[in-house]
């Protein structure tokens, strides 16, 4: 919990401003966080989007809401040489938001290849997902 414990720090003016922490620094494209710098990595705000499509799913069963790994892709952010196929990665998520199949029409799944894989184990924990909902609720003034 280690990520929640910096945004908290954060928001009480022991650090910079940020949602992540890790070795690599980074620009982030957004005007509320012009000119300034954040230290976090992609796997980081992976673990925290998807832990909010689970808290999502738990809490508005209505709500098919899960999380889709596209793989490593040829993007700008993965570079020409990324293994995985672009059109692939889409796949999925096509197939979760448009399809009638009853496999798609679930939720709190981490899929990869419209196969579900197994997350990390904090994923599903509801105390770790209860703090990230009120700390993001703190960031932005919105509570799910």
């Amino acid at each position: 919990m280690a990520h929640l414990d910096a945004i908290e720090g954060a928001r009480q003016g022991r650090g910079p401003n940020h949602l992540v922490t890790g070795p690599w620094p980074s620009t982030v494209p957004s005007s509320r966080w012009a000119n300034k710098t954040v230290r976090g990595s992609y796997a980081d705000s992976k673990l925290l989007v998807t832990t909010l499509a689970a808290a999502v799913a738990r809490l508005r069963p209505g709500v098919l809401s899960n999380a889709v790994d596209r793989g490593w892709v040829p993007t700008t952010m993965g570079g020409p040489s990324a293994p995985d196929d672009l059109e692939l990665g889409r796949r999925t998520q096509e197939w979760l938001a448009a399809s009638d199949d009853p496999e798609a029409l679930t939720a709190a799944g981490y899929w990869y290849r419209r196969r579900q894989q197994q997350p990390h184990r904090a994923i599903h924990d509801e105390a770790f997902q209860g703090r990230l909902l009120r700390t993001l609720a703190k960031e932005t003034d919105t509570a799910l």
